[in-house]
This record gives structure tokens, C-alpha cells and sequence, in this order.
């Protein structure tokens, strides 16, 4: 039996004995782990409950890879920030940060046909399965724990961590106001002390994610700090994040979104190769930025140790995925909870035995059946969407950064800001009203007036001028007209009937996903050097 460790990522570290690769940053009660400590602390981590008890007590972005006496033990962060992926084959078990570099291994040349489709509906893979056939994915808040057999290997996922309520705390407005900005500060005092003085690059949008970041990191007075917003000309988030920047004194730069432009960073050998390299046959690559960010590269704007921090995923964690339906007083059955998540995440077309289907799933991921209490409810709700969504999309979303040699934190997943939400009353985080709320509190005690005076931008609150079939028929010729997906006559049928925008982009990727399994190219990690997580 036979361990091959393969990163291709070069912010991993390594102990003295080869035994461990870390990457990122853990934080282990309070106290930051570097490579030498970590050993120490899971020298004597022999059984799964020894290792639970260890994951748990981790904070902060990382993953790591330990050899133990009889195996391995494999494990990321609460949000799976930095992926890892395991298989084996003929006795070697192979663990990478790449999925491509495991399938070249395995010489793997076909899809596993229900990821396949699971994908296409979603752009993500649910559960531990990857598109790759043998091909295993560690899941958010867990530690795989790998031992050898006879001829081949057990594997033993332990949940140290799940997204779900905890026992409410009780807190007047005012109290809340105060005990919230204070774990806001917390998370940002954690990512300056982290940057060490690097510059800190906020994707600054009119929403209120973005703002709290760089309103928390200006009362700082953290410097360098930059901002820059993008999008198509006239709209509403460029110009409010340039109201915010100015009101907080922050340098700022608008890249303005034009077909003309994203056809020319879009039909590249670059974008191809980031295509491959972010997704990880797992899930849909981000490329909302994908412009943005080679424009401010070109421009000068972004320096080359700089440090992008985005708001991901603070309305998520104050509640604005919970559909209205779990704010009835009542208990629910299963079904409606799957099917909640299915009319959330899942994306016509598709057949009905399609959806009967991936219905089963949900109910076996989640490990439900009969009623569940409303509390009950909400939880297996969120919990898939943190699960699949938020970490294997959204999270997912800073490979674009790590492509292009930048590293990345992620303060609003920080656990002091993460935790509160997880203790406040169902009700105030319906719509994430008390969030709101709590964002216009803060800059106006942290910010300035100028500040408080600039409207955020709210989706449930945007002008609509058109009916949302033809905003997405002009979405369409505005930004996608790159795809040959969007272009089919059949595209416009298909969004009548409710198919999304994004599934456009899940067909391009699979359409150049099944020519890249005959490639077997050098998979190397693009970026600069000075990438540190």
C-alpha cells in the first residue's frame, strides 16, 4: 500500500519529516498554526475522536494533509476554501489540491453521467463526488480520515462542523448592534494581522457585504487599502460604490463591462486554461470578475502582493436564502424541504424523472425523512446550501484571484461573525432584514455621515423596468453573446420556461469540460509566486 501526495499550489508547506502539508492559515484557539505547531498539535490526533475534538477548536482558511501511522488523515476548512481530492488505484491512494492532476493518474477519459447532469443542473457536484469517476472531493467542515486494508483503503469522513442554528441569545437591539460590530472587528483585525501591511483590495459593489468590510477596515485606518467596482454602464452598483469609496476617502477604479470587451478576455487560451484549473471537476468556475480583474492588472491598479477580499458570504449567514415558506409556525415534512432546495438550486431543463431523482438525493444527504420542526427545517435547508452553494460555488469563486497570483481572505466567514448569526432568532433574519439594519447602524457609527447617507443597493428593492424575461433576453446580448449556448434560437424559449442564467454557462463549460478528457497536459498553479494562500 502506497501514499502519493502531489501539490500544485506553491503556498503549501512542509515539515521537516515530509509528513504534513499545510496550506492557509488555522487559527487554533486564538492562536495562529504554522507548520511546526501544527505537527505538535496533532502529534498525539490518533483516533477520530481525537482528530474531531482538533478540527473543531480550527478556525480560519486552510487545509491539510497529515500521514498517520496506518494512513492518512485529510482535511479542510468550515467553508472548504482550499479543496483537496483523494482516489485510488491498483493500492495507491493519491491525495492532490487538483482533480485534473488525480484523473491523469487514473487516465480517466469519461464523466460519471449523474454528476455530470447534477452539474449541469447546478454548476456543482453534490456531496463528496466529483464529475470524475473514483475521484472523491473533501467536503466543508470535515476530516477524511484514510487507512489501509487488506488491498485497498477505508475511508471515514468526520463532520467536525455544520452550518445550523445554536441556542438563541438574548439581546436587545442596541445590544445586538454592539456584540455584532465587535465580531465584525474581531474578523477584520484577524485579516490585518494576517496582511502584515500588504495591500487590501475590496471588490466593492453598492450591496452591504462589501461595505461593511471596508468601513470596519477605514475606522482601522488599515492602509494600503483599494476598492474597485465593475459592470455595465448606468447601473446602480458602480455608482454607489463610488459614493461609498469617496465618502471613506478610499482609492477606487470602475472597469465598465462591454461585449466588446468580454469577447476579447473570454475567447482566450487563458480563459480556457483557468476554466480547467479552478473547476476542479467539481464545480462551475467564477467569472464574473474574470474581466475586472485582468483590467486592473492591465491598468496597474492592483499591486502584485495584493490581497483581494470580498464580502462572500454575509446575506447567505443572515438568512437571505430562507425561503418564505419556513417562516409559517409549522412543522414540514421532508418533501417540501427537498423540494425547497430543488426550486432553489436546481436550474430547467430538465425531465421529471430528473427531478424525482436528485429529490432522493437531497432527502439521503440530509438524512431526513417524516416531519421536521421548523427550526429543524430551516437548518437542513442552509445546511445544504452551505454544503454545495456557498462552498463549492460562491467560496469557490477566489481561484480567479489564486489564478492570477493573488491571495484572498474571507472576514464574513470568520467564526466571531459567522457564530452570532448562527444564534440569532429565526425571525429577525428573514430577508436578512436585521442585517440591513445592522450594516446602516454600523456605518453610520464607524463610517461617517457622508456614509450613511448613500443608499444601499438591495435586490428585493431594485428598479424594475422591464419584465424579467426581456431583462434576461438583454442580459444576454449584453454579456453572453460570447457562448454559443446563449446564442441558440432555443435559448429564449428556454428562459420563457424558467431556465436560469447562469445554466447557459454550466452547458460551455461541459461542452469544453468532454474535450479537455482526451488533454493530458502539465497542470501547474498560473499565478505568481507571491501567492501566500
Amino acid at each position: 500500500m502506497h501514499i502519493v501526495v502531489h501539490m500544485t499550489h506553491p503556498g503549501w508547506g512542509q515539515d521537516s519529516q515530509q509528513r504534513l502539508w499545510l496550506r492557509g492559515a488555522p487559527i487554533f484557539e486564538n492562536t495562529p498554526l504554522d507548520v511546526e505547531a501544527f505537527v505538535k498539535r496533532t502529534a498525539a490526533c490518533s483516533t477520530a475522536a481525537q482528530w474531531r475534538d482538533f478540527a473543531v477548536r480550527l478556525e480560519g482558511f486552510f487545509a491539510f494533509v497529515s500521514l498517520t501511522p496506518l494512513g492518512a488523515a485529510v482535511g479542510v476548512d468550515r467553508v472548504r476554501s482550499i479543496p483537496l481530492f483523494y482516489a485510488e488505484h491498483e493500492g495507491t491512494l493519491y491525495l492532490s489540491d487538483s482533480a485534473e492532476w488525480l484523473r491523469q493518474q487514473l487516465q480517466i477519459k469519461t464523466l460519471q453521467p449523474d454528476a455530470r447532469q447534477e452539474f449541469l443542473l447546478t454548476g456543482f457536484v453534490s456531496g463528496n463526488r466529483t464529475l470524475l469517476p473514483s475521484v472523491r472531493q473533501v467536503q466543508a467542515g470535515e476530516v477524511v480520515l484514510i487507512e489501509s486494508a487488506e488491498a485497498s483503503w477505508n475511508y471515514t469522513p468526520l463532520r467536525y462542523y455544520l452550518f445550523r442554528s445554536l441556542p438563541p441569545v438574548s439581546l436587545s437591539e442596541a445590544e445586538f448592534d454592539e456584540t455584532l460590530s465587535q465580531a465584525v472587528f474581531e474578523c477584520i483585525e484577524r485579516l490585518t494581522r494576517w496582511a502584515a501591511g500588504r495591500p487590501i483590495v475590496v471588490p466593492l459593489s453598492g450591496g452591504a457585504d462589501s461595505r461593511l468590510i471596508v468601513t470596519a477596515l477605514r475606522h482601522l485606518n488599515y492602509s494600503p487599502l483599494l476598492a474597485f467596482s465593475y459592470g455595465a454602464r448606468g447601473s446602480r452598483d458602480p455608482k454607489r460604490s463610488s459614493q461609498v469609496a469617496q465618502a471613506l476617502g478610499v482609492p477606487w477604479c470602475y472597469v465598465e463591462y462591454t461585449r466588446r470587451l468580454w469577447d476579447a478576455y473570454w475567447n482566450t487560451e487563458t480563459r480556457r486554461r483557468y476554466y480547467l484549473w479552478a473547476s476542479n471537476w467539481s464545480a462551475m468556475p467564477h467569472t464574473q470578475e474574470w474581466v475586472a480583474v485582468q483590467e486592473l492588472r492591465r491598468m496597474g491598479f492592483l499591486p502584485d502582493d495584493a490581497i483581494l477580499v470580498p464580502g462572500h458570504s454575509a446575506d447567505f449567514v443572515a438568512g437571505s436564502h430562507i425561503p418564505a415558506i419556513f417562516f409559517e409556525p409549522r412543522a414540514f415534512t421532508s418533501a417540501e424541504v427537498a423540494a425547497a432546495i430543488w426550486d432553489k438550486h436546481y436550474s430547467p431543463p430538465y425531465r421529471p424523472s430528473e427531478r424525482t431523482h436528485y429529490l432522493k438525493l437531497i432527502q439521503n444527504a440530509l438524512a431526513m425523512e417524516g416531519e421536521l420542526s421548523q427550526s429543524a427545517s430551516v437548518d437542513a435547508f442552509e445546511q445544504w446550501d452551505w454544503q454545495e452553494r456557498q462552498a463549492k460555488y460562491i467560496v469557490n469563486s477566489v481561484r480567479l484571484y489564486e489564478f492570477f497570483g493573488y491571495s484572498w481572505w474571507l472576514p464574513l466567514w470568520d467564526n466571531p461573525f459567522v457564530e452570532l448569526w448562527q444564534r440569532a432568532p429565526l425571525e429577525q433574519r428573514f430577508g436578512r432584514r436585521r442585517y440591513l439594519e445592522f450594516v446602516r447602524y454600523f456605518t453610520r457609527a464607524y463610517g461617517n455621515e457622508r456614509l450613511a447617507q448613500v443608499p444601499l443597493v438591495v435586490p428585493a428593492r431594485r428598479r424594475v423596468s422591464l419584465p424579467p424575461f426581456l431583462r434576461r433576453v438583454l442580459y444576454i446580448h449584453r454579456r453572453m453573446a460570447h457562448l454559443p449556448e446563449a446564442n441558440n434560437p432555443c435559448a429564449l424559449w428556454q428562459i420563457g420556461r424558467g431556465r436560469q442564467i447562469n445554466s447557459f454557462y454550466h452547458y460551455g463549460f461541459m461542452r469544453e469540460a468532454e474535450q479537455w478528457l482526451g488533454e493530458f497536459a502539465e497542470i501547474q498553479h498560473f499565478g505568481s509566486p507571491k501567492a501566500r494562500a
